[in-house]
């Protein structure tokens, strides 16, 4: 980021779409932290309108304001939360998530665990959502965030990482994945959505 920095004009704002690491420590390599912010974009971003505008410790109000509008211009839904562990979101996400691998660990096929996602309102099930951010990505946003809010990464989750196993990004994770789609089994037709459990 420091060497990023150097290269921008005065009055640049330098962003991070880091979901876990704290902008605070991120910017104290940085000559102008009042300048630096999160900007916290969610997967499928093309579908996710909210972006987290996360306020660090020097981080400027007008540095704020501009990245807020910026975001609307895109057409984006923009929150400010300020630096803390998981910021919202992924303070939200991170138990739904793990806990719905805890699921597949205890035997409930993952497109059914999906499926009710979806039938819940969902855009993304959790276990496609996981293998889409890196089941990588996912392990280390739990293991950061574990001490916060008491989580335990599943061990089907651990499995998967030890066999090289990282979701999307190389084919294999909870699902196969081909040409940039999860191949998902159909899921059986007399699954009950929430509704009518």
């Amino acid at each position: 980021l420091a060497e990023t920095e150097g290269h921008l004009k005065d009055g640049a704002i330098l962003a991070s779409n880091t979901s876990t690491i704290s902008i605070t420590k991120l910017a104290e390599s940085l000559k102008r932290p009042e300048s630096f912010c999160g900007m916290h974009f969610f997967n499928p971003v093309h579908r996710m309108p909210l972006v987290e505008v996360i306020r660090g410790a020097k981080t400027s109000d007008e540095t704020i304001a501009t990245v807020v509008a910026y975001a609307a211009a895109m057409g984006k839904s923009p929150i400010v939360v300020n630096d803390c562990p998981g910021f919202l979101v992924n303070r939200i996400l991170a138990p739904y998530m793990m806990e719905a691998m805890r699921c597949v660990d205890e035997g409930i096929a993952p497109e059914v665990v999906d499926e009710a996602a979806l039938a819940f309102g969902m855009p993304m099930g959790p276990i496609e959502l996981a293998d889409t951010i890196g089941l990588d990505v996912a392990a280390s946003v739990g293991r950061i965030l574990a001490p916060f809010l008491g989580l335990e990464i599943p061990k089907g989750l651990e499995s998967l990482l030890a066999n090289g196993k990282r979701g999307k990004k190389d084919g294999q994770g909870l699902y196969t994945w081909v040409e940039g789609k999860a191949q998902k089994p159909e899921v059986p037709k007399d699954f009950a959505v929430p509704g009518d459990l």
